[in-house]
């Protein structure tokens, strides 16, 4: 905030506090209804169709009746959810979430629950090959599959 301050005090900043939260003082959920049709588009271009890896940890969990793990894991995406409120860029902010992953990651490996370890590699090879998307300023984007740099790079 210093820092902030600072720089505007020496030259005109556009981008500044009253221009992001100035929507907000006419409607306080100017920014989540600008993503409204976007929220789950922007969720899945976080992980992609590796989301599978949270989903099964849940119910690892939820069998063991894990349920403060369970809990933390929402608790990371609703915190991710929560910034919707400022701003509307999905794919950036839902980003943020990724610590989720670690979780999910901890557990389905330390456990090896749903023999996961055999199966995990495949699971990533298929991602590899998927179309990725992203989210911002209203509009979408589907970019291509990576394995086509990879392949552009290689030939």
């Amino acid at each position: 905030f210093g820092f902030r301050a600072w720089v505007s005090s020496q030259i005109d900043v556009t981008f500044t506090l009253d221009y992001y939260l100035a929507p907000l003082r006419e409607d306080l959920f100017h920014y989540w209804n600008l993503t409204a049709g976007r929220k789950a588009i922007g969720l899945y271009s976080v992980f992609g169709i590796l989301w599978v890896a949270p989903l099964l940890a849940i119910v690892a969990k939820a069998r063991r009746g894990d349920l403060v793990g369970i809990a933390s894991m929402g608790l990371v995406v609703a915190a991710s959810f929560a910034q919707l409120a400022i701003a509307y860029d999905t794919s950036r902010l839902l980003t943020l979430g990724f610590p989720v992953m670690w979780l999910a990651l901890d557990e389905l490996f330390g456990r090896d629950a749903f023999a996961f370890r055999r199966w995990a590699p495949w699971l990533l090879a298929i991602h590899f090959f998927l179309p990725h998307v992203r989210t911002a300023q209203q509009r979408v984007w589907t970019m291509d599959a990576p394995w086509r740099d990879v392949w552009s790079a290689l030939f």
